[in-house]
């Protein structure tokens, strides 16, 4: 194994959950839905500069493609849940992984300011469901409270689930569910 799987395992990626992996180049892809249809795609390179923007060709961390009419619908995640308890809202991928190794629902948005279209269609299809959103450390919970009926910040010690390893996720949402 390589230090690039090394690196996918622990930011809580796994082969059962749907991706891309190109392992010579060391990318991987994940797809990005709508409801059930395949809209776009998130690419990350593990060793590229983090850097702001999103554009193609551009040797960057993150690249993300949602088709034009897609754009305000688009998550991360429906393709991993199965439909029943609450469902998780979080901002990156990777925190949706962790969210999913613990065997509960959770999709990552493809935009940090949710529209009004969005967040119409996202009470929409979440219709009946809890939904509950982990934000980053020092996000404001207006723009959460908006789109879920319960926003919560990740403990001190984080930024955001996505440092969080998956013995210590675990417990944080199983506390939140009690």
């Amino acid at each position: 194994m390589t230090a690039f799987y090394y690196h996918l395992m622990d930011r809580g990626w796994r082969p059962w959950l749907n991706s891309w992996v190109d392992w010579s180049n060391e990318v991987v892809t994940f797809p990005i839905y709508s409801s059930t249809k395949w809209v776009g795609y998130q690419r990350y390179r593990w060793n590229a500069e983090k850097i702001r923007g999103n554009e193609q060709g551009k040797h960057q961390r993150y690249f993300t493609h949602v088709q034009s009419e897609y754009r305000g619908m688009a998550v991360y995640g429906w393709d991993n849940c199965f439909g029943h308890g609450p469902l998780f809202v979080v901002e990156g991928i990777f925190d949706a992984l962790k969210v999913t190794n613990c065997w509960w629902d959770c999709i990552a948005l493809t935009t940090n300011k949710p529209t009004k279209q969005f967040k119409q269609w996202f009470k929409m299809v979440t219709r009946g469901r809890t939904t509950i959103s982990l934000m980053d450390r020092g996000e404001p919970s207006e723009r959460w409270t908006q789109l879920t009926d319960i926003a919560i910040s990740v403990p001190c010690d984080f930024n955001d689930v996505g440092d969080m390893t998956l013995e210590q996720a675990r417990p944080f949402i199983e506390g939140i569910l009690k």
